[in-house]
């Protein structure tokens, strides 16, 4: 089963359309669309647990999908019964993920490389992930770094953009990268085009 089709199951057993779910969740009906046609195994972790959210479910309700890394941890009984006092207080807290992973693994004692051997991620991309570079990583990929440091995957439910009302992470756009000098047009004393470099 891959996730549109446990979406559309979820949907159909909550009597939710996706105007409706996008409304709740602040994810784009586009993507929602998306998802339910997709045969994709990859997911945005803010999205899955938006839409968990959204549906009353945990996300938990994700693990028999294709392609996601087993549950270690049972999610916690309470997450879904929140009043609306904690979830506002839960909106006010809410950290970038890299920062609540970094807190983790510190608690632990554990070096990124051995949380990154635990959880069978790349040095390079755990150390995106913690700093900030990959500010919305895949369901998967949080689901491995929660196994590896034995938490279940719904304490991550306090970073930036999971809960409904937090920032989004921001899209990747080509004015957030960073551009070199721009260099100047200009002719030689044979014609020649040449450029000159801005320093």
């Amino acid at each position: 089963m891959n996730y549109g089709e446990r979406l559309r199951e979820l949907m159909n057993q909550k009597g939710r359309t996706v105007e409706d779910l996008s409304l709740g969740s602040g994810v784009p009906s586009g993507i929602i669309y998306q998802l339910l046609r997709d045969r994709s195994t990859d997911v945005k972790f803010w999205i899955a647990a938006r839409l968990a959210h959204q549906l009353s479910e945990t996300l938990a309700c994700w693990a028999d999908c294709d392609g996601i890394e087993e549950m270690t941890l049972p999610p916690p009984p309470d997450s879904i019964s929140l009043s609306k006092r904690e979830r506002e207080a839960r909106i006010r807290e809410a950290v970038p993920i890299g920062d609540l992973i970094r807190r983790e693994r510190k608690k632990r004692r554990m070096q990124l490389r051995a949380l990154a051997d635990a959880s069978k991620l790349s040095y390079s991309t755990l150390s995106k992930i913690e700093s900030g570079v990959i500010q919305a990583p895949k369901l998967n990929d949080v689901i491995k770094i929660a196994n590896a440091l034995k938490l279940c995957v719904d304490s991550f439910e306090r970073a930036k953009g999971v809960t409904p009302g937090t920032q989004l992470p921001p899209k990747k756009s080509k004015d957030n990268q960073k551009r070199g000098p721009i260099a100047t047009p200009y002719y030689d004393k044979n014609s020649n085009l040449r450029y000159k470099s801005a320093k």
